[in-house]
């Protein structure tokens, strides 16, 4: 093979083998940095002439501390031709990785005293005009694409009203009565005094559930009745419902908030130390995005600072995170949808909404993702958004999602699958190894793994693994009053059936296996520590969800049409005692100091023609074992 390098203007390249030979790309190395006589001064530049470039195999290496985007890198024209491929990544000669940021650097300098140790910066007049949107959205929409401010490499905290507890803890205000949807009266501990001048305000609240929460604009305000208005968007606010003010002048009161004046393009914050700080507003929805394209990778860096999701690439196949961090994010770490992506080694924090997203496979015929998330760290997520935005998000056909670690999420730790992931379901997927701690604290009828079988999705996700994996720490733990009162390690909702769940440690937890009505489900081998309840089986399909699992509703009918595609017989899906909670299997589970280990009785499990055990309870002799 014949290996020759040349420099031709400033740029390094490398021709591999015979160029006649297709299995064979031309090797380029594009070097990029400031002051260092390197031949690229930004990324974008680089990424320009990679693109004239291809086809070909390009290696973009960062040696600068920050590199900052003047737009989010489009890396659609990476041909699916079996040899391009690009690799962006630091220098070997760097101490520490390259940071990627798609936002803009705010000069310390350019800070002027305000009033109250708050200091303003003028964006206008430093060329800064486009401060992104406060917006609504629905259930699982992330519901950000403002603009937001970073120092010294950790997230700030838009002013608002109740602030953050010491401990890190949510507080909030409540709703006292509402009597329609466009406003109600509040419990008289939100100072609304304060806000009558308020010109871009907006509530965050628990408006209708505790499991779910919204975004909306504040109107108006009437001290004297305790009365807000709201502008379109929630539903009707009910009594016990809880809320916080955001996006308030008058509310910058603790070190480390800040205000967007959008109107007068101004900035207000409330810095942590006096002294010099490093600061980065948010800016680009991406940092790099592309659809329909072939690989790409990003290794040993940093990425962050966007106000949308960092990484976002749909119709892919071959791309590949690792050995990096992705934070600072005002929307989702990864969005990935395709074939041999691997996302692995990673740390991934302080993000808006969710973290790593990985999906691909097809439904229809049971083609693999071939997907893998392995040995990531992903930690205080859902820190704008807070329900519906898993740590993990999965979907799809035999993907693999092993040894993460999910910490610190207010609502759900590991989310998909079922009618989360509609068009792609899930089917033969692997967890496996996983830690998962300190989640749905926030939130209530929820799980830290929680997958739902709606829309007809319950009989027709089969083939997934939860093995080995522990659960740590979840329990509600802030009151609330919207909603049933409990969250569970591993919630199977709403009929999701043909699960195998084993050898899986739960470690105080409020419940620890919820199977919402499903089917032949295999719980098998698990060991639970201080649990409150340990395993839960209902039969919700011959009552209150009965319309799905009926010969004319949607499970029903998914069964039987999926049940006859090629390569689905191995899944033995049935019919039949249709809406009944059969063929589920509990066996050879140890609790430990345990309120009760199952929370049904022995005959429900009979006419249930569902297997109970060997299930014990092995420190705790007076806890209730069915």
């Amino acid at each position: 093979r014949r290996f020759t390098a040349t420099k031709m203007k400033s740029v390094w390249f490398v021709v591999l083998g015979a160029l006649s030979v297709k299995t064979h790309a031309t090797v380029l190395e594009y070097h990029v940095g400031n002051g260092k006589d390197l031949p690229f001064s930004t990324v974008n530049d680089a990424i320009a002439t990679a693109k004239a470039a291809m086809p070909a195999e390009v290696h973009i290496i960062l040696h600068d501390d920050w590199h900052y985007l003047s737009s989010a890198l489009d890396l659609s024209f990476i041909p699916k031709d079996g040899v391009s491929r690009m690799h962006i990544t630091s220098s070997p000669n760097r101490q520490s990785p390259s940071i990627m940021s798609a936002g803009v650097a705010l000069n310390y300098s350019s800070f002027q005293p305000w009033q109250n140790n708050i200091l303003q910066y003028d964006l206008r007049g430093h060329g800064i005009t486009d401060y992104g949107d406060f917006i609504t959205g629905s259930l699982k929409d992330c519901q950000n694409n403002k603009t937001e401010l970073f120092v010294n490499e950790e997230r700030m905290w838009l002013a608002r009203y109740p602030n953050i507890a010491a401990n890190g803890t949510w507080q909030w205000s409540h709703v006292l009565n509402a009597t329609n949807s466009s406003g109600f009266i509040t419990d008289g501990t939100a100072p609304l005094s304060r806000w009558t001048n308020a010109t871009d305000a907006w509530l965050h609240g628990y408006w209708t559930q505790d499991w779910s929460d919204e975004y909306v604009q504040l109107t108006h305000v009437d001290p004297a009745d305790n009365y807000i208005t709201m502008g379109t968007g929630a539903t009707q606010a009910k009594p016990g419902g809880r809320f916080l003010a955001v996006n308030l002048l008058v509310e910058v009161d603790t070190p480390g908030e800040y205000y967007v004046d959008r109107e007068a393009g101004a900035l207000y914050f409330y810095p942590l130390t006096t002294g010099p700080f490093d600061a980065v507003l948010s800016m680009h929805e991406h940092v790099a995005y592309g659809t329909d394209m072939g690989p790409v990778s990003f290794d040993n860096m940093k990425l962050g600072y966007s106000r949308g999701t960092a990484l976002w690439f749909v119709g892919v196949d071959g791309v590949e995170v690792r050995n990096s961090t992705i934070y600072n994010v005002g929307g989702n770490a990864t969005v990935l949808y395709g074939h041999n992506i691997r996302v692995t080694d990673n740390e991934v924090y302080n993000i808006a909404c969710m973290g790593v997203a990985v999906v691909g496979g097809n439904r229809t015929d049971l083609t693999p993702g071939n997907n893998l998330v392995d040995n990531n760290n992903v930690h205080d997520y859902a820190l704008w958004k807070r329900t519906y935005q898993g740590g993990l998000f999965w979907g799809g056909v035999g993907n693999n999602y092993t040894n993460n670690i999910v910490k610190h999420g207010p609502h759900n730790g590991i989310l998909g699958g079922g009618n989360e992931e509609d068009v792609y379901g899930g089917n033969n997927c692997l967890f496996q190894g996983n830690h998962l701690e300190d989640l749905a604290f926030e939130t209530s009828d929820t799980g830290a793994f929680y997958t739902c079988g709606q829309d007809g999705q319950a009989w027709i996700n089969r083939g997934n693994s939860i093995i080995n994996n522990t659960f740590v720490g979840v329990r509600q733990r802030e009151p609330t009053k919207l909603g049933y009162p409990s969250v569970q390690a591993i919630y199977l909702d709403d009929q999701m059936s043909g699960w195998t769940i084993v050898n899986n440690t739960f470690i105080d937890c409020q419940k620890g296996v919820f199977v919402g009505g499903g089917r032949k489900t295999h719980v098998i081998n698990n060991y639970f520590s201080k649990v409150d309840t340990a395993l839960h089986l209902d039969d919700r399909g011959l009552g209150w969800q009965a319309s799905s699992c009926k010969p004319t509703g949607d499970d029903y009918v998914n069964a039987v049409v999926y049940s006859k595609l090629a390569g689905w017989a191995g899944y033995n899906i049935t019919v039949d005692h249709y809406c009944t909670p059969v063929y589920n299997v509990f066996a050879n589970n140890s609790c430990c100091n345990c309120l009760q280990v199952g929370d049904f009785s022995a005959s429900q499990a009979a006419q249930w023609l569902t297997s109970f055990t060997n299930n014990t309870e092995v420190c705790n002799t007076t806890a209730n074992v069915l």
